[in-house]
């Protein structure tokens, strides 16, 4: 049954009552629902029954889970909902007893103490992250699984995956930090991949899958009384669920119905000209040509200016009309000209950031290099955005948009906040396979990393040889930046 897939082997149980299909899906999961457990309750024996009754309500909810249910997703936070439902009733566990256990029963390793420090807080960071994030990082941590597969399983491509997976860590990162836990994004998910799911007991296995395909009919007392408080506390969550749903739809619609009036009483205008009119006017004024006088350049500039005056003006307001001119503008002017201007909103131009992160996922080239270079003039404030922009500098089709992408890292200065999570991929770029990539960008962005981008120093020892001038000159520049030392002399 290794090719059939968990909804698949749910849907003979549910159909046929197939005790094959669900015994295999407990082999399949049982190690993660049984960890989860474990590392709630503190106890084997109390993460044993909890096991049980996840189960069971597994068997019991079979015929209405939908078709593209993540299970493993699924039953995580089932269990996590289950454990936290025994713990209101016993409410015996505390946290010191939750590390002495974990430090009894986990395997020495080199990590081990990073995750005594986790394992605490792990499931309560997980309970922070969104639907999506969660099921990324369960099946990219928990279950080990590649890229690909997540991808496979989320229906995304890789890169979507990849970057899916990166925020995720980076929200559990901050997370950690919050209580204290100061680690790196990669020393997190090597922590999770290596001890977040350990072997249940042997006989584990057939006791559950027996007393889950008979629904729970022989449980004890005490896991009935489990089962339905877990089943109380899905309820609420999914409740929480559609209220909030609900909520937004109504501010979606109040949002609506603003925006309606405010294309009725006009767009946002100021000194008696509409803001797309100060754009139209100005869009073409950007370019200062080689054989324009003293007078044409400062008319030009005057005029750009007062379009910038009026941006300042408008405020915030006018970023959706900016977004709009970085998405759809051909016209090179129109572009430059609508990232000043959000540039000029000063932190309020933060407020852009969502929708520029959206337009790097376009098919426009255009708009993508419009939305980089508004990240670019934004600066520290666009941080939310550095997984978008190492995601193209890795995977963008065109490759003087990955380049541009690595610009931006280095002119932005988001990049120094996030070492752990750009110098590796700076590094990859820098292989002699890459051919996508300009190498003196690379190398640029590096060195706007200055000491923190130390373990690239010897990849980019090479190219102090190389037969291109401006990659030597990049390279001895970027190590004068790192490891003043590493550079030889002039």
């Amino acid at each position: 049954m290794a090719d059939v897939s968990d909804m698949e082997l749910l849907r003979d149980y549910d159909r046929q009552n197939s005790e094959e299909a669900f015994a295999e899906l407990v082999r399949r999961h049982i190690n993660l629902v049984y960890s989860t457990a474990c590392r709630h309750v503190g106890i084997a024996a109390h993460a044993e029954e909890i096991t049980q009754a996840v189960f069971v309500i597994l068997s019991r909810k079979a015929a209405g889970l939908r078709p593209d249910t993540i299970l493993d997703a699924w039953l995580y936070e089932t269990t996590r909902l289950a454990s936290l439902s025994f713990l209101r009733g016993e409410r015996r566990r505390h946290l010191r007893e939750q590390e002495a256990y974990m430090q009894s029963t986990l395997q020495e390793s080199g990590d081990v103490q990073i995750w005594n420090q986790l394992a605490p807080l792990l499931d309560e960071a997980m309970a922070r992250l969104g639907k999506k994030d969660r099921e990324a990082v369960v099946l990219r941590f928990f279950k080990d699984n590649s890229l690909g597969e997540v991808a496979t399983a989320m229906k995304m491509t890789e890169p979507a995956a990849q970057s899916r997976v990166y925020r995720a860590l980076e929200k559990l990162r901050k997370f950690f930090t919050k209580r204290g836990v100061t680690l790196s994004g990669p020393a997190i998910a090597g922590a999770i991949s290596a001890n977040s799911v350990q072997a249940a007991p042997a006989t584990l296995a057939k006791t559950v899958t027996a007393i889950a395909i008979a629904k729970g009919a022989a449980v004890s007392i005490s896991t009935l009384t489990l089962i339905k408080g877990a089943l109380k506390l899905m309820a609420w969550t999914k409740m929480k669920i559609v209220i909030v749903t609900v909520a937004g739809v109504l501010l979606a619609t109040t949002m609506a119905t603003i925006a309606v009036k405010t294309i009725h009483l006009g767009e946002p205008s100021y000194g008696g000209k509409t803001l797309t009119t100060w754009l139209e006017e100005s869009k073409n004024l950007v370019f200062i040509a080689a054989s324009d006088t003293a007078a044409d350049k400062r008319n030009k500039r005057a005029a750009v200016q007062k379009t910038y005056d009026a941006v300042q003006h408008i405020g915030p307001r006018a970023i959706p009309i900016l977004l709009k001119w970085v998405a759809n503008q051909t016209n090179g002017g129109g572009n430059i000209l609508a990232a000043g201007c959000i540039q000029k909103l000063g932190p309020e131009a933060k407020a852009a950031v969502p929708g520029l992160i959206t337009i790097l996922g376009s098919n426009n080239e255009m708009a993508r290099y419009s939305s980089l270079n508004v990240l670019q003039r934004i600066g520290p404030a666009a941080n939310d955005a550095l997984p978008a922009i190492l995601d193209h500098i890795q995977h963008d089709p065109a490759g003087w948009l990955r380049s541009f992408a690595a610009t931006t890292l280095a002119n932005n200065g988001i990049g120094k906040t996030e070492p752990d999570m750009v110098v590796p991929i700076l590094i990859e770029c820098l292989a002699p396979t890459n051919s996508m990539i300009d190498r003196p960008d690379t190398l640029r962005a590096l060195a706007g990393l200055g000491a923190k981008a130390k373990p690239s120093v010897p990849v980019i020892l090479p190219y102090l040889n190389d037969p291109d001038q401006a990659v030597r000159k990049a390279a001895r520049n970027a190590l004068l930046q790192i490891e003043p030392g590493a550079a030889p002399p002039q």
